[in-house]
């Protein structure tokens, strides 16, 4: 049996989601203003991005260390006139420079494999939407701090 989610309404257009660990996420729209939340489309565009990036850190970590540099940028593409999106974008972006091309080519193979193979959410969306995925180097400035 899965485990429940559930959101609570806490003011107007604001709730509170609450996973069965106790993690909290605070939801609003944009234009509410509420610091810290997210709108439930930067949530979906969030767990994607997490998901493609834990899904591709076996090959990644086993070709540049445990602890490589990686971002992973989601972007949604809005349907023109329905409230859904009809693509999304991920950008992996990795520093890739101690390996040689043929090594960087391995590693996006062995990534990309990896990612249609076991991201929960890309498989979910598969097939009622587009899922492009792109590979880009990071540069080490552009690393997120710990």
């Amino acid at each position: 049996m899965s485990q429940s989610w559930e959101a609570t309404h806490i003011g107007n257009q604001t709730w509170i989601g609450r996973a069965p660990n106790g993690s909290t996420v605070a939801m609003a729209p944009a234009e509410a203003g509420v610091a810290g939340s997210f709108t439930p489309g930067d949530l979906l565009k969030l767990a994607l991005a997490g998901c493609v990036g834990m899904s591709g850190e076996g090959p990644a970590s086993r070709r540049l260390g445990p602890d490589f540099s990686a971002t992973i940028v989601v972007e949604g593409t809005p349907h023109a006139t329905e409230d859904r999106y009809e693509a999304f974008t991920e950008t992996i972006l990795l520093n890739t420079a101690t390996l040689t091309r043929a090594e960087r080519d391995g590693l996006v193979a062995a990534m990309t494999r990896v990612i249609q193979r076991s991201c929960t959410i890309g498989l979910t969306l598969q097939g009622q939407v587009t899922i492009d995925t792109e590979f880009g180097e990071l540069a080490h400035h552009d690393r997120a701090p710990d």
